[in-house]
């Protein structure tokens, strides 16, 4: 009795609750979007120090920063090519209010970037399905375990999915949306949205400048979309083809100015080893060739959850074809912007599961769709699945919000005390004067050069070294010099645990390239 007493007003309080959330208007949507990730992306981002690649990617935005230069990236006063400066940049554009690179402003790029990518895939839902469901997709896609790890963080990956995120829906915004023609659809007729057009070659650009690897995410989308949309026609105007090449005029411009800088087989040289670095594998797979094959996109799918399993569902035919035909054609462009990628990844020797972090809000995209179509099944099956589905979304956030916590509060402070920089770099900077140079040459710690914060420059043994020079020595550089008229400083350990021999020149002598 008390429970049907009670169960009724409730069961009303929730049908009301859920008929205003699919009414829900898209001003609200974006409110409730902003707030969320507002809290998601900017909580953790003074937690703990620069760690690992972060420290080399702050680092070299400070060297650019103190040396004015923007046209490439420098590291220690040499040129550093291996990454275009468009990170580097952000880094720096953020870095303004502060006056100089700090670990906050080093990592504020992937927060905006961040933003932008949950901008870019509400837009790309919108006006297809309804605002609440794009919301909750924009919503969904920081929870997964590697959005988790990469923001706030200093690393390029981030900015990258932001900048080919806002291209790849630009694109798909500006193509000609098909109209029936009698039982079939066509794109004939149609015309490109050269508005679009613009913006997608712009970010293509600054996604390319951030990222040697955008132009294959972006080539490998939309040339599969296009063979399998079966809309070729579209393909024989003008607008498509320029706005690709202005994007590769954008990006052959800044190489020709690099190359005049620089010179040009420096930057061959280095674009050859990176091009080599992923496509060429001089080692073996640990457990196989096929395992390698088929553990990393188990991998990926694991660091994509919760999105990652109903995504999956749309690869279906019977479910995918159930979708209005706006949706099915937007689950095709969203099918070849997640799997063709993470097939091509799969197939290169060389990959990192956070290479393929672009292909995230793709899959936050299917995954919704394949919810939808679970929550239109069990309606249709049984009347009350509708709730529980409601109140499943409610818990995952929760959860959401749980481990997010966690990990600021518990996961970043123990991986910090393990390889915490700052003390290093405290007691660098009472073992060497103020105005004193420090000089470094096969040390790739950057993590402890940057909380150092004085000067530091890369020695290639060219040139002799003043008396009384400190220089930071490897233990296999100390191996090799430590007669050579060095006089030993202080044994320290870097960010990674590894030996850092502080060393000073005692008597002028000029080491060779060792």
């Amino acid at each position: 009795m008390l429970k049907r007493l009670f169960q009724r007003p409730f069961a009303s309080l929730q049908q009301q609750v859920i008929g205003r959330v699919d009414r829900l208007h898209f001003g609200w949507c974006w409110l409730g979007l902003f707030t969320w990730c507002l809290f998601f992306n900017l909580y953790g981002i003074t937690a703990g120090p620069l760690y690992r690649t972060e420290g080399l990617r702050a680092m070299v935005a400070r060297c650019g920063w103190q040396e004015g230069q923007w046209l490439y990236p420098v590291l220690f006063g040499e040129p550093f090519l291996t990454k275009p400066p468009g990170h580097y940049l952000a880094i720096q554009l953020c870095s303004l209010p502060w006056g100089e690179v700090t670990p906050v402003s080093a990592r504020l790029p992937s927060v905006l970037a961040s933003f932008s990518t949950s901008i870019a895939l509400l837009l790309l839902l919108k006006g297809v399905i309804r605002p609440a469901m794009a919301a909750m997709a924009a919503a969904v896609l920081p929870l997964s375990l590697l959005w988790l790890d990469k923001v706030p963080s200093a690393e390029i990956d981030m900015t990258l999915t932001g900048w080919l995120s806002l291209a790849l829906v630009a694109w798909y915004r500006a193509m000609p949306r098909p109209v029936r023609d009698g039982e079939n659809e066509t794109t004939r007729g149609q015309r490109w949205h050269r508005g679009w057009l613009c913006g997608a070659a712009g970010s293509l650009t600054a996604a390319t400048l951030s990222k040697w690897t955008a132009p294959a995410f972006f080539l490998v989308t939309i040339g599969c979309f296009a063979w399998l949309d079966r809309q070729w026609h579209s393909w024989r105007r003008w607008e498509p083809w320029t706005a690709l090449a202005v994007a590769a005029s954008g990006c052959l411009l800044w190489a020709a100015a690099v190359a005049q800088s620089v010179g040009l087989p420096l930057l061959l040289d280095t674009l050859q080893q990176e091009a080599a670095y992923r496509l060429l594998s001089h080692t073996a797979a640990k457990g196989g060739l096929w395992s390698a094959w088929l553990g990393f996109p188990l991998s990926v799918l694991a660091a994509l959850l919760p999105l990652s399993l109903p995504a999956l569902l749309l690869l279906v035919p019977h479910y995918r074809q159930r979708l209005e035909p706006p949706v099915q054609r937007l689950a095709l462009f969203l099918h070849c912007w997640a799997w063709p990628n993470l097939l091509f990844w799969t197939v290169v020797p060389n990959h990192n599961v956070r290479y393929v972090l672009p292909i995230a809000p793709a899959v936050a995209g299917l995954g919704v769709l394949g919810g939808y179509l679970i929550m239109a099944d069990g309606q249709r099956r049984w009347p009350r699945y509708r709730r529980r589905f409601y109140w499943g979304i409610a818990a995952m956030f929760v959860l959401g919000v749980a481990v997010k916590v966690v990990w600021v509060e518990v996961v970043i402070p123990a991986r910090t005390a393990r390889r915490n920089p700052v003390p290093v770099a405290a007691q660098l900077r009472t073992l060497i004067p103020e105005h004193e140079t420090l000089y470094i040459d096969k040390l790739k710690d950057e993590g402890v050069m940057f909380y150092y914060g004085r000067a530091v420059r890369r020695w290639r043994g060219q040139s002799p070294l003043p008396v009384g020079a400190y220089l930071a020595l490897t233990a296999t550089e100390w191996q090799h010099c430590q007669h050579q008229g060095y006089a030993p400083v202080a044994f320290l350990q870097d960010q990674q645990g590894d030996p850092l021999i502080v060393v000073r020149v005692a008597e002028q002598c000029q080491i060779g390239r060792r």
